[in-house]
């Protein structure tokens, strides 16, 4: 299950991407492993399209990604979503919430 959802997912880092790309192509059993760059206008991206954005992760964040790796779909109607990945220990702290409740 995704952090924001079905979509086309992009990071500032470049040996995150790289990473990324090669563990994706490791899991599809494919020797070709792609990180591509992209620059996006992001005032033409607020302008044009329905954009939500997280700066740091906060508990709009974590309801936004809890709800979209318990249900499995995209929690809203947002063309773009900006924000952090969840690290591992978030995923323990969902993991444990899905637990107790």
């Amino acid at each position: 299950m995704l952090d924001f959802g079905l979509g086309f997912y992009t990071t500032l880092n470049s040996q995150q991407a790289i990473e990324f790309a090669q563990k994706s192509a490791f899991r599809n059993n494919s020797e070709n492993a792609v990180a591509s760059i992209y620059e996006i206008d992001e005032a033409a991206a607020y302008s044009q399209c329905k954009v939500l954005k997280f700066d740091t992760p906060s508990d709009d964040w974590f309801n936004f990604i809890e709800h979209n790796r318990t249900k499995g779909e995209t929690a809203s109607d947002y063309d773009i979503v900006f924000g952090p990945v969840a690290t591992i220990q978030y995923i323990r702290c969902l993991d444990y919430m899905r637990a107790e409740y």
